[in-house]
């Protein structure tokens, strides 16, 4: 997310979920996103697998197609990510004010 990237996710169940509650988007128009259900782990590394499978199957052109259908998402997350690390820097900033250290 940081570098303007699209990307999966192999977190804890509901990792997409709490992205999406933060304002981030992700690319369930594009691969299969059920890999963020509670499943089994197995279960889960099969989906992502299958997703990887089918992008790298894909001809260049589709690719590059798609790469430019994703670039609105890839720089709504990035701002979104700006975003939230301006709003922790500030609250990290008050933190030392509040405790005389700056």
């Amino acid at each position: 997310i940081s570098i303007g990237m699209p990307f999966m996710s192999l977190g804890n169940p509901g990792t997409l979920r709490y992205l999406h509650e933060k304002g981030f988007a992700t690319f369930g128009d594009f691969i299969d996103e059920s890999y963020d259900a509670d499943l089994p782990l197995a279960t889960r590394i099969a989906i992502i697998v299958d997703n990887l499978k089918m992008l790298s199957s894909m001809k260049l052109k589709a690719k590059q197609k798609m790469l430019k259908r994703l670039q609105p998402i890839c720089r709504h997350n990035l701002e979104i990510y700006k975003l939230h690390q301006r709003k922790n820097n500030i609250i990290e900033s008050f933190k030392f004010i509040e405790k005389e250290i700056i």
